[in-house]
């Protein structure tokens, strides 16, 4: 029998022995007798173990009388032995024990002589040296390839074309589907390719088919670049692993390798400096999917990004929350934190956080990495101060505590109650310039709206001219979100510190996507058109038509004959000499070249 078992068996006899009024006196919590139950009639259990110790011990029937008393103290007895087994549950979790407990936290007023204090010990924060000199007065597509590197490309091309043919060999394609005409995508096609993700997030359609449309309404260049079969099979085959080799139970198998190779550039560009912030982000998905969330933000459904952001909105670390993880003692809000601070730590450096992530708990792990913290916290976390959280307090008034461990606790009333974590902060105020005045506002609160803004300006980079389509599967659009949204970002803070320029997300964006189409900004000159060679003409044939010459050889150079015959015009104008039919344009270029 379990244990769990036991307990119950053991709390309903009890619970039974003390509504007997027959029974003789009791003491359910004596350590004195060798069985566990209680002696008398109904005291013939088999079970034999003995339950744990408990924290207090009193005789039950001399205190019950047969007055409402009684009933109040059976319940209150009935809730403190149910509070006991849900304590021994909980320490059957996990061996690992607690990093701080109530009975040895004491608060008291905020002196400061219980905080730590750390020096920040790196020394090269910033860009290093090495990746300055290389990206000197280098162009946006130069930074933007410095993240999404040749090898990440290549990488993208051997898992596109391993799943396209592994998708060809099952069979189940149609015979009229356009993946018949699969043909290996190439490094080239590949950067192409992510050009146009560019270009649809610069020029918003309504459709994806849009972007090919004839309509005047739609109609732009994008077919010189690629045409809509090919993007549609390039979007639907784009993979980043091979699905013969994912293990059971693996979430992020699909997108992981992609990531990973993200995450090594991310954290070769910068070196963190001393404040660092954390926050999640949401990337918008309304598919299937087991580990898709909802979040009270801008957009509520979607996939969890938990990142760590420097200044000037620079992504270093991202994790995909999926799920909760196997049950510790630790709570998942400190776990995740401490796995995005790796490498980070024991370093003096100060941590930023909201009420998702703050907590005592995470103070004192934290603390014992060298590492501040300063967040808003929430009223109901573990281990905080009761006068604090119950304080009524009128506008600007503060009241604050600090523990034997050098934790801060802090409430201060402005329009509503604010309630503040901090270990590196007492409760000093600053004074604030606001649209009303000088205003005085706790040291602690005004680090923490300077500083944590940090991951809101990434997601405010991010937005602007978004590429994130609906429709798209989930592996895919958080590919996209990744280099077109964290990777574009990223080129943009490096661009503005290395060369000292001052550029807008959307012009450096339009540089990126130009140089990955391998074209310039620049508008081809029109040529003025010389007239003919006398001896041809062009006549009209009337109902008669046939495809221009020029246009058909053209297409059937660059997307083979089958393209040409289905999408070449057709024109009723011949050349009287060449007996050709020509568009009048072609004809006179044909009739230039031939006469040089």
């Amino acid at each position: 029998m379990s244990r769990k078992n036991e307990r119950k068996e053991l709390l309903e006899e009890m619970v039974n022995k003390v509504l007997d009024p027959s029974d003789e006196d009791v003491d359910l919590f004596s350590d004195d007798s060798e069985e566990c139950c209680p002696s008398g009639d109904r005291g013939d259990s088999s079970d034999s173990s003995c339950s744990p110790p408990r924290k207090a011990r009193r005789t039950l029937h001399a205190d019950l009388s047969s007055g409402k008393g009684g009933s109040k103290l059976i319940t209150e007895t009935i809730e403190a032995v149910v509070a006991d087994f849900r304590e021994s549950d909980s320490s059957d979790i996990s061996e690992e024990p607690v990093v701080t407990s109530v009975s040895s936290l004491t608060w008291g007023p905020v002196s400061g002589s219980n905080m730590k204090i750390f020096d920040f010990i790196e020394s090269n924060a910033g860009v290093p040296t090495g990746v300055a000199v290389n990206l000197c007065e280098k162009t946006p597509y130069d930074f933007f390839k410095f993240f999404i590197t040749d090898d990440v490309i290549d990488y993208m091309v051997k898992e596109t074309n391993i799943y396209a043919s592994q998708t060809l060999q099952k069979g189940n394609v149609k015979p009229h589907c356009r993946l018949k005409k699969w043909y290996d995508v190439t490094s080239q096609e590949m950067e192409r390719f992510l050009g146009v993700l560019f270009w649809m997030g610069l020029n918003k359609k309504p459709r994806l088919s849009d972007y090919w449309s004839k309509n005047i309404l739609y109609d732009n260049s994008l077919e010189r670049f690629i045409s809509h079969n090919r993007f549609e099979m390039l979007l639907r085959m784009w993979h980043f692993s091979n699905n013969e080799e994912c293990p059971p139970g693996d979430h992020l198998f699909k997108i992981q390798p992609l990531l990973d190779r993200l995450l090594e550039r991310f954290q070769v560009a910068v070196v963190p400096g001393k404040e660092i912030c954390i926050d999640e982000t949401t990337m918008p998905f309304h598919g299937r999917l087991s580990f898709m969330q909802y979040i009270n933000k801008c957009h509520k459904f979607g996939i969890k990004l938990l990142k760590l952001c420097l200044k000037d909105g620079y992504t270093w670390n991202v994790k995909v929350y999926c799920g909760k993880e196997a049950k510790s003692s630790i709570p998942v809000s400190s776990s995740v934190v401490m796995k995005l601070l790796e490498g980070l730590l024991d370093s003096g450096r100060v941590l930023y956080t909201d009420s998702e992530y703050t907590s005592v708990h995470l103070a004192h792990q934290l603390l014992e990495h060298s590492t501040y913290l300063v967040g808003t916290l929430r009223s109901g976390r573990k281990l905080t101060p009761t006068d604090v959280v119950q304080a009524k307090l009128n506008k600007n008034e503060v009241i604050a505590r600090e523990s034997d461990t050098g934790v801060v606790i802090l409430k201060w009333k402005d329009k509503r109650d604010v309630l503040m974590l901090s270990t590196m902060h007492g409760k000093d105020n600053k004074a604030v310039e606001t649209r009303k005045g000088v205003v005085e506002k706790p040291h602690m609160i005004v680090d923490y709206n300077n500083l944590k803004s940090f991951i809101d300006l990434s997601a405010k980079l991010r937005v602007y001219s978004c590429s994130l389509r609906h429709g798209i599967t989930w592996f895919r659009k958080l590919a996209i979100e990744l280099i077109t949204g964290s990777a574009l970002v990223n080129s943009l803070v490096l661009y503005r510190a290395v060369n000292k320029k001052k550029i807008s997300i959307t012009k450096f964006k339009e540089q990126v996507c130009l140089r990955l189409l391998q074209t310039d900004a620049t508008p081809p000159a029109v040529l003025s058109l010389p007239m003919p060679s006398v001896t041809c003409s062009l006549r009209n044939m009337g109902t008669a038509r046939r495809r221009c010459t020029v246009c058909y050889e053209r297409t059937q150079a660059e997307k083979g004959w089958e393209y040409a015959m289905k999408r070449c015009k057709q024109t009723a104008w011949r050349c009287s000499k060449c007996n050709a039919y020509f568009c009048v344009e072609c004809f006179f270029l044909k009739h230039t070249s031939i006469k040089k």
